[in-house]
């Protein structure tokens, strides 16, 4: 694919019948001439006959049969979204010369992007392209149909979000920042999390990213001013009540937050959109009980916490399981927009579900992979929260988006992972009982004063937030035990400091073959740490990586700390420092101790940087045990 610069120089050179000289092309393009003659050779290797004629200059032979390969698909792509974008986000009129002299390419080729541009927007709808005179320009009806039309816009940029992203995305939903208002995409992301992890139920997972496209092109719209009219007999108020007043929460919070003004037709419209994507649940004849209860016992014992007598979540267990399994089964791959979110937030119950999962995916024959995983976790941290275990923490910050992402990621890395962390904004705080929350964290002064609030900065250090948050009366008892756990497991044997890997394989696989002649784990275990890699990345943005394998492929409980010299990508990170867990079956009811004492040193900035920084076994242990 040609650069950006190679398309002009090959535009100059196309322009001049003559030959033109490399100081002449260097002015043009801005550019130094061994850089001309650099980009000269690219054009030759990409199939263009350039002629050179000592003291004359440079040309391109214009009757060559072979004088413009064939664009690239990828190329063609993003000059069709450039030109999308140019007529939806910004209402402008476009020509065929001008878009054509930009892109180098011909008419007929901009001619063609036009029919792909009407055709792909036009899905369910009349939008049409109209030219005149002027120029090219989109036309719609009227909201309605500009909103089909941004959706349609939407499914196409996050099928080809990896392509068209310069940059690798966590999530293909990100792809949208690129045109949305990033306030307005942060929102309705923030606000749809809320939403679902207090009624997991109520929009199946299959749909999670179609629902957050929805709302972020509803929500732009509204920015825009342009409301939906109310259609008569498209909802019955008294059956739909629940999603009804779910619309009205959802809005109103993002009004709130971005300051825009929403009608009836507004909420009927988001109304009928929960409608369509709610949840439906398999038939009873599908369902597993065992399965579920075998499932509940053992998270159970992992977590230490009693699950049994849960009835409502043995209940959403048994609506969503077997729904997963037919989704793993038939390869259809759901893409949670969520993932990276849950398992910053619930790394704890996160990676427990992992570890007995994993058990149950040799049972089940399907490989389950970490989308799924962050599911399993909401249902599990919802129980939590109702059984009174965690503490609930509120912060509240002039827009609800926090004065910075600093502040939100500082406070999430400090919180032990079984906390739940709600955000809002002070519109929002004046609506809400601050009573009701352990913590109150806020960047600005409040009216309504409380014993359990705390004005912070939003450059507060994580050490000091770790202070906070380990107040004897608020404690929560998670972590009580965990350091004298951890000298149980990381042994002197295990540490391994000053290495040199180049890759997570290196590691898993060196690491492994130690483990494994130690007589700590099976031949095995090592390949099933590199299958569970595939499934989903165990690297976190702190530079660390906390990789395991399946309990039945562990011969006695460890955990191994391999500190490298040099950082080398793991999955979407770049790391240095890996705890690398075993869990045998018989020690489960250890696993949260173990996973939680782990979290505990990565999330405390000051205590990882000395890790980081000692290359002594013995003091890297002091550091580990928190006896430094």
């Amino acid at each position: 694919m040609l650069t950006k610069r190679q398309l002009k120089l090959l535009g100059l050179l196309k322009q001049e019948p003559s030959f033109q000289t490399a100081a002449h092309l260097a002015a043009k393009l801005g550019i130094s001439e061994r850089t001309v003659y650099t980009e000269m050779k690219a054009l030759q290797n990409s199939g263009f006959n350039i002629i050179r004629k000592r003291g004359v200059g440079i040309a391109v032979d214009q009757k060559d049969g072979n004088e413009r390969p064939a664009e690239d698909e990828n190329q063609g792509l993003q000059r069709r979204v450039a030109v999308m974008i140019r007529l939806i986000f910004k209402d402008q009129t476009v020509t065929f010369n001008a878009l054509s002299e930009e892109y180098f390419v011909s008419k007929t080729s901009i001619k063609q992007d036009f029919k792909f541009i009407e055709k792909t927007l036009s899905k369910g709808n009349d939008f049409h392209l109209l030219s005149d005179h002027k120029g090219t320009r989109a036309v719609w009806k009227n909201p309605e149909e500009k909103l089909n039309v941004l959706l349609n816009f939407n499914q196409l940029l996050i099928e080809h979000s990896q392509s068209l992203s310069q940059s690798q995305l966590e999530d293909d939903i990100d792809i949208l920042l690129s045109c949305y208002p990033k306030d307005a995409v942060k929102v309705c992301e923030n606000i749809l999390y809320s939403y679902i992890k207090e009624n997991i139920n109520t929009i199946s997972e299959v749909y999670v990213q179609s629902f957050l496209s929805v709302l972020i092109a509803l929500v732009y719209q509204l920015l825009q001013g342009d409301h939906l009219s109310v259609k008569e007999g498209l909802l019955n108020r008294k059956m739909h009540a629940f999603y009804i007043d779910s619309a009205v929460k959802i809005l109103h919070k993002a009004s709130v937050r971005l300051d825009f003004v929403y009608t009836n037709g507004d909420i009927e419209y988001l109304s009928y959109m929960l409608l369509n994507y709610r949840f439906e649940p398999i038939p009873a004849a599908y369902v597993d009980d065992g399965l579920v209860e075998r499932l509940i016992e053992e998270v159970s014992q992992a977590l230490t916490i009693d699950f049994s007598a849960d009835q409502h979540l043995l209940e959403q267990l048994k609506m969503h399981i077997p729904a997963m399994l037919q989704r793993l089964r038939s390869h259809t791959f759901v893409k949670n927009p969520f993932t990276e979110q849950i398992k910053l937030e619930y790394s704890v119950v996160f990676n427990i579900l992992w570890l007995v999962m994993t058990d149950f995916s040799d049972e089940l024959g399907v490989d389950i992979n970490e989308d799924e995983i962050a599911f399993l976790t909401i249902y599990f941290q919802l129980a939590i929260e109702k059984a009174g275990i965690s503490r609930k923490i509120l912060v509240i910050c002039p827009t609800g988006l926090v004065t910075s992402e600093l502040l939100i990621n500082r406070i999430k890395n400090a919180l032990p992972s079984l906390d739940t962390l709600e955000v809002a904004s002070v519109a929002e705080a004046a609506e809400l009982n601050l009573h009701q929350y352990d913590f109150v964290l806020t960047t600005v002064k409040l009216k309504q004063q409380t014993d359990n609030s705390f004005y912070v900065s939003p450059f507060i250090s994580n050490s000091e937030l770790i202070s906070l948050f380990s107040e004897e009366k608020k404690q929560n008892k998670i972590l009580s035990k965990s350091p004298e756990v951890l000298e149980h497991y990381i042994l002197p044997h295990l540490v391994f400091t000053d290495k040199q890997y180049a890759s997570k394989k290196d590691v898993i696989l060196s690491v492994g073959k130690h483990l494994e002649e130690k007589q700590l784990v099976t031949g095995d275990f090592k390949f099933d740490v590199l299958k569970r890699e595939e499934l989903g990345g165990t690297d976190l943005p702190l530079g660390v990586a906390v990789p395991h394998g399946k309990p039945i492929h562990v011969l006695k409980t460890f955990v191994a700390l391999i500190k490298n010299c040099k950082k080398y990508k793991w999955n979407t990170y770049y790391v240095d420092t890996v705890f690398m867990i075993g869990i045998a079956q018989k020690d489960l009811k250890e696993a949260r101790a173990i996973i939680a004492g782990i979290y505990q040193i990565i999330n405390d900035e000051a205590r990882l940087k000395t890790l980081r920084q000692e290359k002594d076994v013995k003091e890297v242990l002091k550091i580990v045990y928190g006896k430094d």
